[in-house]
């Protein structure tokens, strides 16, 4: 898998930003645009930076668990939160991209007061 398949858009961290999401606090790499630069590795450039956020950090920041009794699954063909015993899902997404299930699945957090700001 190629990094930029595990990565963030800058439209997607835009998206993100406008919605009231730290995206500084979660992302672990910055990027030009055209150049993906690891928080540690020295930069040289007029190009502002952008943060970047990895399959990795949304991970982290996703709530496993939602009102007690769903729980987040998250495979490379799907994202979902749904009970353990039972049908019961409130939230189901499948895209071809592990990284849009899971740009999907933050936004739904966030919109629905899963994740706090």
């Amino acid at each position: 898998m190629e990094i930029k398949e595990q990565i963030l858009s800058i439209k997607q961290i835009k998206e993100l930003e406008k919605l009231g999401f730290d995206v500084n606090k979660h992302s672990s790499l910055k990027s030009n645009g055209e150049q993906i630069i690891i928080k540690d590795d020295f930069y040289i450039g007029g190009a502002p930076l952008f943060p970047m956020m990895t399959i990795g950090d949304i991970i982290s920041v996703l709530p496993v668990i939602i009102k007690d009794e769903y729980f987040l699954s998250v495979n490379s063909e799907y994202c979902t939160y749904s009970m353990i015993e039972g049908l019961d899902t409130i939230f189901y997404t499948q895209e071809k991209e592990l990284i849009n299930n899971l740009f999907k699945t933050l936004v739904w957090c966030i919109k629905n007061k899963y994740i706090a700001l």
